[in-house]
């Protein structure tokens, strides 16, 4: 519209570093382009793109009550990389808050907790932290040894009693091994057969 002036949404890219800038009430055609262009050449100048985290990455692992697993893995599910101000990479500071106690069955990309991060003692980014794996609930017998567990984690964790008397105590773990022998076809276990 006439009152809202020349208006433009550009966007630039260096290297893996993609900006956008956005230029509104401006008065001229010529004004909306240098103002576009000062702002994107102050964005490469005077901020830096921060890869932190690799795509399916896990960033810590969480511990987790009656699931077939003690602890699931916690990350992004696309990467994370973010922009802060030149030479500010020592000033950002990272903390992690996770739901507790947190309970299965959990599925993949759920979220569990929020990543925050700090930039010079001030708070700068919130992001939801998600389960990279799914994990389901365990059998009866686990789930019943994880709330006596959880019941005596809560007890210690109120002050009512010193040390938790049941975090040794551990449910049936399932595994699996699988072996290095080959597999044989039909036709190779025949020859062998044969040749016995």
């Amino acid at each position: 519209t006439e009152s809202a002036g020349f208006c433009q949404v550009a966007s630039a890219k260096r290297g893996e570093h993609r900006l956008i800038s956005v230029v509104i009430g401006t008065a001229s055609e010529f004004q909306r382009a240098s103002e576009s262009q000062r702002l994107l050449n102050h964005g490469f100048q005077d901020f830096e793109a921060l890869p932190l985290y690799g795509k399916n990455q896990p960033i810590t692992s969480v511990q987790l009550w009656k699931g077939t697993e003690k602890k699931v893995k916690a990350g992004f599910r696309d990467g994370l990389t973010i922009t802060i101000p030149q030479g500010m990479r020592a000033q950002l500071k990272a903390t992690i808050e996770t739901q507790r106690p947190l309970l299965a069955p959990l599925s993949a990309g759920q979220r569990i907790g929020t990543l925050r991060f700090t930039l010079n003692g001030k708070p700068y980014l919130e992001l939801p932290l998600v389960t990279l794996e799914a994990v389901p609930l365990a059998n009866v017998f686990s789930r019943g040894v994880d709330s006596i567990r959880m019941l005596f984690d809560w007890l210690v964790v109120g002050q009512i009693i010193a040390v938790n008397p049941a975090a040794a105590v551990r449910g049936p773990k399932h595994s699996v091994k699988r072996g290095k022998t080959p597999t044989l076809s039909a036709a190779e276990a025949r020859v062998l057969l044969d040749s016995i």
